[in-house]
């Protein structure tokens, strides 16, 4: 729970970090006017996505080299080697 309002408040205080710089340069009234839910999905999803595909590669790669997928193991063999 607690972790998840950080989260949550962090999120808040990016917005509001974000929101009064627009106002404060003057450039509030154009980043509106210029808003669209197309451009705002493409620029928001496409590195979401990337990011998505990272983590779940990554999760794969680790699995299979410490043996947890039919990998070899040859993290645990270095990590058995320096004992």
């Amino acid at each position: 729970m607690i972790k998840s309002t950080a989260v949550l408040i962090g999120e808040v205080l990016k917005f509001a970090f974000g929101a009064l710089l627009l106002i404060g340069s003057g450039q509030w009234h154009a980043a509106i006017r210029g808003w669209t839910l197309r451009g705002s999905l493409v620029a928001a999803g496409t590195p979401a996505a990337i990011f998505a595909l990272q983590n779940i590669l990554i999760q794969v790669s680790v699995r299979r080299a410490t043996g947890g997928e039919r990998g070899g193991g040859e993290i645990e063999g270095l990590v058995k080697a320096e004992d």
